[in-house]
């Protein structure tokens, strides 16, 4: 079970299944409809499959890089074999893909979107991962765009409401792209060794751990001041007290965060990775809170 779960990278997991919870409470708040258990509940299995697909098939294409970069990933280390892992990966797939069908059009397409854009990251002759700016754009994308549009307007299309999406779920969806963004150049930094040996041109390669982790920082700022600047103006929907006080927080813990972490050291990058994830998940706590607040 442990290796199981070390190959569905649990930190992915727990951002998608609160992004679903999420988004699922926040149509309800918006139509005054509850979608009801079983759609959120196949949704959201759907969704953890295609998480596992995409995480399972990037390392089923990375093993010779992880073995530098991750030695303790399960097919890294031989905890998981080849064709466990394969299988692992196709069931997913299939999995996601039944699901969509029978729960309705938008969640089929968040899940084929996830399908595409993450076998295109990972597989040749596409291995969009090889390129910094297609790697970062494939991860934001579907974590902040196709997740959160495509999800949202399932919840609200079953109960029968019109297919739209409010101000609050755009400010949502920007900032966890920026987020998402984020992640997506610093899960590269203490990654370099690897990706150098095997011709992965990372942005970190590019620019420079400082460098990537000063933009990142700059980039979450601007996104932090900018729901700020929405909460004191105010959202349909959401309580601008909860925006405005929860990302004054989110931001003095990014700034502590990245004035603390040390690049020379591999467990300082990995604590301040985390810290990244923290915030990704908080903005799924942050807006269902200040709606039902508002």
């Amino acid at each position: 079970m442990a290796t199981l779960v070390a190959f569905s990278r649990p930190h992915t997991i727990i951002g998608t299944a609160l992004s679903v919870a999420a988004l699922a409470m926040l149509a309800d708040l918006s139509t005054g409809r509850w979608a009801g258990w079983p759609q959120v509940l196949a949704v959201l299995v759907g969704s953890l499959a295609i998480n596992i697909y995409i995480v399972g098939l990037n390392q089923v294409t990375d093993v010779d890089i992880d073995q530098v970069n991750k030695p303790w990933l399960p097919l890294a280390s031989g905890a998981l074999t080849m064709p466990a892992a394969k299988a692992l990966v196709a069931a997913a797939a299939v999995l996601a893909g039944v699901i969509g069908l029978l729960t309705g059009p938008y969640a089929l397409a968040a899940f084929a979107v996830g399908f595409v854009v993450g076998t295109a990251y990972s597989v040749p002759p596409v291995r969009l991962k090889r390129r910094a700016l297609w790697a970062a754009l494939s991860i934001a994308g579907v974590r902040g765009l196709a997740v959160n549009l495509l999800l949202y307007l399932h919840f609200v299309t079953v109960v029968g409401a019109a297919a739209a999406v409010p101000v609050l779920i755009v400010v949502l969806t920007a900032v966890v792209l920026a987020i998402s963004l984020v992640i997506a150049w610093f899960k590269d930094i203490p990654d370099m060794d690897g990706d150098r040996r095997f011709r992965v041109r990372t942005l970190t390669l590019r620019l420079g751990a400082r460098r990537v982790l000063l933009l990142g920082l700059a980039v979450l700022a601007v996104a932090y001041g900018a729901v700020i600047a929405a909460g004191i103006v105010g959202v349909p929907g959401l309580h601008g007290g909860v925006l405005v006080g929860a990302h004054l927080v989110a931001l003095a813990v990014l700034l502590v965060a990245g004035a603390r972490v040390d690049l020379t050291r591999q467990p300082s990058i990995a604590r301040f990775y985390l810290v990244i994830w923290a915030l990704f998940y908080a903005e799924y706590v942050v807006f269902p809170a200040a709606g039902l607040l508002a």
